[in-house]
């Protein structure tokens, strides 16, 4: 509903035919190429309108390019970053959009880690600490759970995962612009 708002009429023509077309490959409804597989895997033919053709070798900065015209111009316009997002299927690909954008963003990246160890709640004498290395706590990277580092400037944009305070409005999915970024102590 919120990409209908200000657009002309072939414009949301365009923008209501996309999203019936998703809204028919969740319901099955899509023609498949392969009607004869077992597997719960399905394939079917995206409609040329709806790829981005990428002349670059990659096709991540292609994609920014086309979400986020004229970047540099426009980065500090709380109504542009607030009309446009990329929303991406894996945290592989978050990630990777990520660190282009960051590297567009003009400063210093300042760098924040989790926390790395866990804390025993139980035996004095045990091999719990070595059960799980530093190494590996760092390593992990879950849908459910950031990510050990986190880069960031002043300026980007950064979207809360965990609510924090609903009645001031900071629940899932509020995006925020970083205006400072202190040391931790």
């Amino acid at each position: 509903m919120r990409l209908h708002s200000g657009n002309s009429e072939a414009r949301n023509k365009v923008i209501a035919e996309f999203s019936k077309w998703q809204l028919d490959i969740g319901d099955g409804k899509v023609k498949c190429i392969d009607t004869q597989r077992t597997d719960a895997e399905t394939e079917f033919v995206v409609p040329d309108e709806y790829v981005v053709k990428s002349p670059l070798k990659s096709p991540i900065k292609t994609l920014i390019n086309i979400i986020y015209p004229d970047f540099q111009n426009n980065m500090h316009s709380q109504e542009y970053l607030r009309s446009r997002s990329i929303l991406t299927p894996t945290n592989v690909v978050v990630n990777d959009i990520n660190a282009q954008i960051l590297k567009r963003v003009p400063g210093n990246v300042h760098t924040y880690l989790s926390q790395d160890s866990i804390e025993d709640m139980g035996v004095d004498d045990n091999d719990f600490d070595s059960s799980f290395p530093v190494e590996y706590l760092n390593s992990i990277n879950m849908p459910c759970m950031p990510k050990h580092e986190l880069k960031v400037k002043v300026g980007v944009v950064v979207m809360l995962m965990r609510n924090l305070n609903q009645i001031l409005g900071l629940c899932n999915g509020t995006r925020m612009i970083v205006t400072g970024c202190k040391k931790i102590v």
